[in-house]
């Protein structure tokens, strides 16, 4: 695999390269590289695989077809479901110079975007044989699969791999580094990684290469945004315009009605729930939360007391708060940018807690666990959202006139004009600016 490292992935097309004989696909398909939230590194790169699950193989009557790229974050941490996998972190969106040397046409990094494109591309020669519908794949991005997602929007090869898209919990922060920028901020690593040409790169071990990523490049934008936040402005960024894959910056086409496909956007109430707030048996008084809230930029900014009487002094209502900054209210700027987006928040707390970053996908794919008749009838709702969508090519819930553009998914669906604080945190020039990186 070595010899692959760091180039665009290629569609087997030739016979002789492909498997000889019977693959024995009992086993869940391996890991790229990757880095998860507690700070673990695990993977292989022999990574590449496409998992296929049909309930038939019926040629007169395919069903639709969805393929769900799902991923915590740009660098790693799987959320449970990645069909197909792709590489990530270093691995997947180094941006190097030397790298650019190599390469013809001269270019780097979205490297894990290429790996999607060819395994969307495998879909349209194969999937008919499997049962499926080439002419109706629905592309889902979950979280930063959804920034994945939405990148591949602009890419203008890609309009016949997929029919329509829905991203869901995904990053309102879009590629913006020029492949010049980008480059140059990869020196550090390639200081740390004692490496200044591809064959020195490719051959390092995968361990080494890891260990080489500086540490600020895992740094993520969570919690309520802090003071010193604002004054951080080399943040990094894996995305990367690279001339080739992404060529024009994806607000940008939105904004100019360039996409073709059908878009679906949304996420849930709790979808920017920082991990150590997940558990159980962590609780905040009311005395703790004003301090966290007062802490934070909003003090900075005078803005705390106001925040506090708009979402209250509880750890949801401070949770609610983080997941409006960091995750609903930029992604509903987004979907502003078009009338025909219709944009979905996912409400239904989950084992009584919070409608968690994950409980929109679980309830679409049957694993959310309902125990409640109130999470039966959400889950229901779900999946009814989706599944029209995917068989009909559209919402059947959303408002024509774009008028009401929030559907509200709790024990039903609910039409919305807007969604509650959005334009108050717009108002403050807090979101989009403070919104979640990938």
């Amino acid at each position: 695999m070595i010899n692959r490292r760091w180039q665009s992935a290629e569609v087997l097309n030739r016979i002789e390269n492909c498997w000889n004989g019977i693959y024995l696909a009992h086993n869940s398909s391996k890991h790229c590289w990757q880095r998860d939230a507690q700070g673990s590194e695990y993977g292989e790169e022999d990574c590449l695989y496409l998992d296929v699950f049909t309930p038939a193989v019926r040629y007169e009557s395919p069903l639709p077809v969805v393929v769900m790229i799902g991923a915590e974050t740009l660098f790693g941490g799987s959320p449970g479901v990645m069909q197909p996998s792709a590489n990530l972190g270093i691995f997947g969106f180094l941006a190097a110079e030397p790298l650019t040397r190599a390469a013809h046409p001269p270019t780097s990094g979205n490297y894990g975007l290429s790996d999607i494109i060819a395994a969307l591309q495998w879909v349209q020669s194969n999937i008919e044989h499997f049962g499926g519908n080439k002419s109706s794949v629905t592309l889902w991005g979950h979280r930063a699969g959804g920034t994945l997602v939405t990148t591949l929007i602009g890419y203008r090869r890609a309009k016949n791999l997929f029919s329509k898209v829905w991203i869901s919990s995904g990053s309102a922060i879009f590629p913006g580094k020029e492949l010049s920028e980008s480059e140059i901020s990869s020196q550090n690593f390639l200081e740390n990684v004692q490496c200044n040409d591809v064959s020195c790169l490719r051959n390092k071990s995968a361990k080494d290469i890891m260990d080489a990523v500086p540490d600020i490049w895992y740094m993520r934008n969570v919690n309520l945004p802090e003071t010193k936040e604002a004054k951080v402005s080399k943040r990094h960024e894996w995305l990367v315009l690279d001339g080739n894959i992404v060529q024009e910056h994806v607000g940008r086409i939105l904004a100019q009605n360039k996409h073709l496909v059908k878009v679906v956007m949304g996420t849930t109430a709790h979808s920017g729930t920082p991990s150590q707030f997940l558990s159980e048996a962590l609780s905040l008084n009311a005395t703790q939360v004003q301090q966290y809230v007062r802490e934070s930029l909003l003090g900075t900014m005078g803005l705390a007391d106001e925040a506090l009487k708009r979402y209250n002094t509880t750890l949801k209502g401070m949770i609610t708060m983080i997941s409006d900054i960091r995750v609903i209210c930029p992604l509903l700027t987004v979907a502003r940018m078009r009338a025909d987006i219709p944009f979905y928040v996912a409400t239904q707390p989950r084992r009584g807690r919070l409608a968690d970053p994950d409980s929109d996908a679980a309830a679409i794919l049957g694993t959310y666990a309902a125990v409640t008749p109130e999470e039966k009838r959400h889950v229901s709702a779900m999946q009814q959202l989706f599944n029209h969508y995917v068989w009909h090519d559209e919402v059947a819930q959303a408002d024509p006139s774009g008028a009401k553009r929030v559907l509200v998914v709790g024990q039903d669906t609910l039409l919305e004009q807007d969604y509650p604080n959005c334009d108050f945190w717009i108002k403050q020039n807090i979101v989009p600016l403070y919104g979640r990186v990938d």
